[in-house]
């Protein structure tokens, strides 16, 4: 899937951008100019490998006489990239003048087209992909991806007090480096090239890096007068976004800082459980104050406390009004213990909250003990660490190492100039996360609420922007590292050795609940200092098995953990013995193959192992060993050598072992050996892990050859694609079959060839093209996906997918569909019968129509029974909730945002139905109509109309503007049936006007419960090329009827059904095998989800056998 980030950068209606066509690898483009415009413009970024290649077409364009500036030579060029880790978004710039063949020219419109390498996967560290598993659409996330390094950076005095933090890291699973001053700098800029380095050369790099003292001790950046950790992360690109995640331990003195260490290994590593309640227990405070001027903290409080609810929490409030003095209050509700603290507020001071009013002095004297929370105070000031001490460090510093009181964490502002808009958005995205995204890292949760800021302002998103000023103001004094609490600590059962022989080379570790019931998905720790540092994950079993090196004796410890577990913390000791055998090396020889040492496709292998006796007094006598695998891809057909006797500290060769290797086995199939070994004195076990080396292929671009590269409706088309080997051997005479997956395009070519395709080498099926046609009765911008089953000499397989799409979406196409199934038709898209006409139903009473006006204050939402039941993403519903703002929600919801967000994303009410989200109020001075409902009986339908309501623009000085007239229609779904029952939405405007671009324009879509699902029409002036502008006398339909007779790409829901993975073993089997599972999901039936369940069984080619 591409990854496409499409952003039209000035902020006005002078450029529209339109995707006319999308691929995997290619993207056509329309972009028109409404106003002249003289500087170049970023229209998008592409994320790739490499620049993408270009092509254009001018379609309206002038020659101009003078100019006093020297022009580009291309109206087209590639930017320097944005780096997210070691991929690249590259930005695509357009220079509205240009000059060729001594000519200078001015564009109207042009045509681009761009082709690019696409990433086909995704590989980026925990910390960074929590934040961005759902905001990447081309990247699958995985839970067990293991950690990788750690950096404290610390004053040298400081430097024996940090290291118990380091030790409890280390055994945890990190690899943690601690640097002082001396060896990185002292300045800020040292700092920074020093974990640049690491990032760029070191293995692993820190995906953390912990921050030592406060400013005086060691520096911060300074941006606008304000300190400021936030560039520390930014350490590949130019960008600012994190590449790392980084947190500070502002502290003054040794006593402080070995209270915040006690502090935090405490509560990760033994957490207070004589009162469990405080688990499930958070603390909203919110101050609308100054008086008059800050309407919004209480209101994103209340959401706020809404999702903890949801999520089973136990929530506090202390409001301003009525509380002015919190001290009590406050004090109160965090003696009894709350594991997480929001504030939001509109005035503050570095020493703490104005109203309510809580300060230094009060946190100072608390007494919550270990019982500590993740303070997030999202307000100006109260981060400003510069000043001694801020409020948040008198969090973080509260207590000493045996009495502790305070916080765990502290997330606030430096600056003095934040504003609500982008607080909001800041402290919704910091709580998606956590409770929506299950993001439990504190650094990575509270980026998340950066990040969406960064969404939700996409014309901010330019270094020195708006968005930039946030991520620079808000800071983390705490460990980024730290995994939050989210629910009372379960209990392991953990079972290993105890004491392992030296040169013990295999050790295995079992992990239960308290019901003795295995855990999946565990992580172990193995961690003997300078020796072993290995991590896993159990398996279905509670299983987590690993081929580590003892040769040292020491210990090794054992460290579980997995989130709201109590961590395991156990070890084994490595002990010297008279006499131990075991494994000490090997070498692989394949002569009768390629030769090259290594275990590929077909090959009779020759396995020498070396053996050593790591005994300290003992002679091993009458040694043998016997080699055995369960693997069915492995056939061993020498499999016992005898060493005869080896000394103490010596090692003996034998004659190899042989084994043969399936024609099918994969690029990098582990094959787990065990080593049985014997002799006069006794018997051991060692393992030996080896990877197998094939070819491997991954999809790279797809190009239909008829002239302009796009497959139409009714077409018939040559296809070829370009594969690339990615694997560790050579491919030869590759060829594919080609499968489609919709029956909308019939494959009448299958077979293409590739040739021999060398190691990282790409190839084309130039020469032996596909050939597919495509129904006339295909959509524009449907999607199809094709599978090639590839198959090559000694039997090779593999499968590659990919699709294309269908046609060039244009403003006379539908958008969508959704992830649930909902398609946008607006009235411009005649060629579908599902589009609406535009047919005004005046139901406003003082203009003559039937309906009842329901009077609605300035941010105000009330809640009216439908007459009927509507189905909403499947749901069944009887209420809805009007908002003053332009849009309604159905069921009952207070949320009344002024503010809009985009769809999806973590602002707003959930189930929003949404014609013209923005700032209305209905009672401004030169606002003269109504907010009114009405049910047509006659039509069925159910009608809401803002009429004449005044449009608020610039949110720091609000200004009333134009007045805005508008309507949803509600179709009964009984009387006007669709593909799945959903009830049809119509958005009509009568009189509209989209210019706040203070508020990113108005909001336009739908959007389901868990704000996962959702169809944006429009956002910050954006639209797709499906959509028409929003202008009088439109109207939008939303629907499920599709528009082709064609199935689309099907895609599990993520909220409504999950996914699950049915783990096989052994995988391949001989002969047969029994697979038993069971699907138990409560609060569904098959009919609620709308299909019945089934399995298919493929074999490797692709080929279903079951």
């Amino acid at each position: 899937m591409l990854l496409l980030y499409l952003f039209i950068a000035t902020g006005f209606n002078n450029l529209d951008v339109k995707i006319l066509e999308q691929t995997n690898s290619t993207i056509n483009l329309n972009i028109s100019f409404y106003e002249k415009i003289k500087e170049p413009v970023i229209i998008g970024f592409i994320a790739s490998p490499e620049p993408p290649i270009y092509d254009y077409h001018l379609v309206n364009s002038d020659t101009i006489q003078s100019l006093d500036k020297t022009l580009d030579n291309d109206p087209v060029n590639i930017g320097e990239p944005i780096q997210l880790d070691k991929y690249r978004l590259y930005p695509v710039i357009i220079h509205p003048q240009f000059e060729k063949n001594n000519e200078k020219i001015e564009i109207d419109s042009l045509k681009l087209k761009l082709n690019f390498l696409r990433y086909e996967s995704i590989d980026i560290p925990l910390s960074i992909a929590q934040v961005y598993k759902n905001l990447i659409l081309n990247y699958q996330y995985d839970a067990e991806t293991k950690p990788r390094g750690l950096l404290i950076i610390t004053p040298n005095s400081f430097y024996n007090t940090v290291r118990p933090l380091a030790d409890w890291k280390e055994k945890k699973g990190w690899k943690v480096t601690v640097a002082r001053l001396s060896e990185t700098g002292t300045s800020a800029t040292a700092i920074k090239n020093y974990i640049a380095n690491a990032y760029h050369n070191w293995n692993p790099a820190p995906e953390y890096v912990i921050l030592i003292g406060d400013k005086d001790s060691l520096p911060s950046f300074i941006v606008s007068s304000n300190p400021t950790d936030h560039p520390y992360t930014t350490v590949d690109g130019n960008d600012f976004l994190s590449d790392l995640m980084v947190g500070r331990l502002s502290v003054a003195n040794v006593n402080e800082l070995n209270t915040v260490i006690a502090k935090i290994i405490n509560y990760e590593k033994n957490p207070y459980t004589t009162d469990t309640l405080w688990f499930k227990k958070t603390l909203m405070v919110a101050g609308n104050y100054p008086d008059g001027q800050m309407t919004t903290p209480i209101p994103v409080k209340r959401w706020v406390r809404e999702k903890f609810l949801n999520n089973g929490y136990q929530v506090d409030t202390v409001f301003y009004p009525p509380v002015s003095n919190g001290t009590t209050p406050i004090t109160n509700v965090v003696n009894q213990g709350v594991t997480f603290i929001n504030y939001r507020g509109g005035l503050a001071s570095w020493s703490g909250w104005d109203r309510p009013s809580f300060y230094n002095t009060d946190v100072v004297g608390l007494s919550n003990g270990w019982k500590l929370p993740v303070i997030t105070s999202i307000v100006c000031l109260t981060g400003n660490f510069n000043a001694e001490p801020c409020f948040g460090e008198s969090w973080l510093r509260a207590g000493n190492p045996s009495t502790p009181r305070g916080g765990i964490g502290f997330f606030g502002a430096s600056p003095p100039t934040t504003h609500s808009r982008w607080n909001n958005c800041l402290d919704y995205g910091i709580y998606w996360g956590l409770l929506q995204d299950s993001i439990y890292y504190l650094g990575p949760m509270t980026y998340r609420g950066k990040m969406e800021v960064y969404l939700n302002f996409p014309l901010e998103t330019s270094p020195d922007s708006g968005s930039e000023f946030y991520f620079n103001a808000y800071n983390l004094l705490g460990d980024p590292s730290l995994e939050v609490w989210t629910d009372v600590p379960k209990n392991f059962i953990v079972n290993h050795q105890t004491t392992i022989p030296l040169g013990t080379n295999s050790f295995s570790v079992q992990v239960l609940n308290s019901s003795s019931q295995p855990v999946k998905e565990a992580m172990v720790s193995l961690y003997k200092k300078n020796d072993t540092k290995e991590v896993g994950f159990t398996d279905i079993n509670g299983l987590a098995n690993f081929q580590i090196t003892t040769s040292t004796v020491d210990t090794l410890f054992v460290t579980v953990t997995k989130h709201n577990f109590k961590p395991y913390c156990g070890y084994a000791m490595v002990n010297n013995s008279g006499v131990y055998v075991g494994y000490y090396s090997h070498t692989i020889a394949d002569p009768g193959g390629n030769n090259n040492g290594e275990i590929n496709p077909g090959e009779t292998i020759q396995l020498t192992i070396t053996l050593k006796n790591y005994g300290n007094s003992t002679t091993a006598t009458n040694v043998s060993a016997k080699l055995t695998t369960v693997d069915p891809l492995i056939t061993i057909t020498d499999s016992i050598k005898n060493y005869g006797s080896i000394a103490p500290g010596a090692a003996a060769n034998s004659s190899p072992f042989v084994f043969n290797v399936s024609q099918n086995i994969k690029n990098n199939h582990t094959i787990n050996f065990n080593l049985t070994i014997t002799s006069t004195q006794g018997n051991w076990n060692s393992v030996l892990w080896m990877t197998a080396q094939a070819p491997e292929f991954e999809y790279r671009r797809s190009q239909i050859l008829d002239g302009n590269g796009v497959l139409e409706p009714g077409e018939t088309s040559d296809l070829t694609i370009t594969i690339k080997n990615i694997g560790e051997l050579v491919g030869t005479n590759i060829n594919g079959t080609l499968k489609s997956e919709n029956p909308g395009v019939v494959v009448i070519d299958s077979i293409g060839s590739f040739g021999n395709v060398a190691i990282g080498d790409s190839a084309t099926n130039s020469g032996n093209r596909f050939q597919v046609s495509a129904s006339s009765q295909l959509s524009p911008g449907h999607e199809i996906r094709f599978i090639t089953m590839l198959s090559g000499d000694n039997n090779f397989k593999d499968t590659v997918e990919f699709s294309i799409i269908i046609g060039i979406v244009n403003s006379n196409s539908p958008s969508g569909p959704d992830d649930y199934g909902y398609y946008a038709y607006d009235n411009t898209d005649t060629n579908y019968p599902e589009a609406p006409a535009y047919n005004w139903i005046e139901i406003d009473p003082d203009l003559g129509g039937p309906g009842t006006v329901i009077n609605l204050s300035n941010d105000e939402t009330k809640t009216i029974s439908l007459p009927f039941n509507f189905k909403y993403y499947g749901n069944n519903y009887n209420k809805i909730s009007i908002c003053s703002n332009g849009y309604i929600a159905m069921d009952s919801t207070w949320i009344a945002d002024m503010y809009n967000w985009r769809i999806p994303s973590a602002g707003g009410p959930p189930l929003l139905i949404a014609p013209f989200w923005d700032d209305l109020d209905p009672n401004a001075t030169d606002s003269s109509g109504n907010v009114c409902y009405y049910y047509d009986t006659g039509n069925h339908r159910f009608i809401i109309e803002w009429s004449r309501i005044q449009h608020i623009h610039d949110p720091t000085n609000p200004t009333p503007a134009e007045l805005q007239t508008f309507e949803i229609i509600l179709l009964d779904p009984a009387y006007y049936p669709n593909q799945t029952g959903d009830g049809e939405i119509i958005f009509q405007y009568k009189k509209i006007t989209n210019d706040d671009y203070w508020h990113n324009y108005a909001t336009v879509g739908i959007e389901d419960y868990h704000h996962i699902n959702g169809l944006e029409y429009s956002y910050a002036n954006i639209y797709p090329a499906s959509a028409a502008l929003l202008a009088n006398n439109r109207a939008i339909k939303f629907t499920t009827d599709q528009p082709d007779p064609f199935p689309g790409i099907e895609e599990v829901d993520k909220w409504e059904m999950g996914s699950g993975k049915l783990e096989v073993e052994p995988n391949p089997f001989r002969e047969k095998i029994e697979i038993r599972y069971r699907i138990q999901y409560t609060g569904y039936t098959i009919k609620d989800v709308g299909q019945g369940f089934s399995l298919a069984i493929y074999d490797a080619s692709g080929r279903m056998v079951r």
